[in-house]
């Protein structure tokens, strides 16, 4: 299991209600991607092995192709921006 599968069960662990999407690579050295919602909010989160977390909260005024909210190094820092990003508003 790579860290971004272990990073979605620590979500699902954190947030039982969240719905979670997988997007896998082609090919394994590429990108995943994984999509979280819950109470009306989208987390996207993307990893590349030896890369890190980029984390994004996506809105309707989200633009394509924009960037990250934050760049995490490991799954304990990706997580904690999650929780932040998750939380009852």
């Amino acid at each position: 299991m790579n860290e971004i599968e272990l990073l979605a069960q620590e979500i699902e662990r954190v947030f039982p209600d969240a719905k979670s999407t997988f997007d896998t690579p082609a090919d394994p050295k590429g990108n995943w991607w994984l999509d979280v919602k819950q109470d009306g909010k989208h987390v996207a989160i993307e990893w590349r092995q030896g890369e890190g977390f980029g984390v994004s909260l996506i809105t309707e005024k989200t633009l394509p192709f924009e960037g990250h909210d934050d760049v995490c190094p490991d799954q304990t820092s990706a997580l904690a921006k999650v929780r932040e990003l998750l939380r009852p508003s």
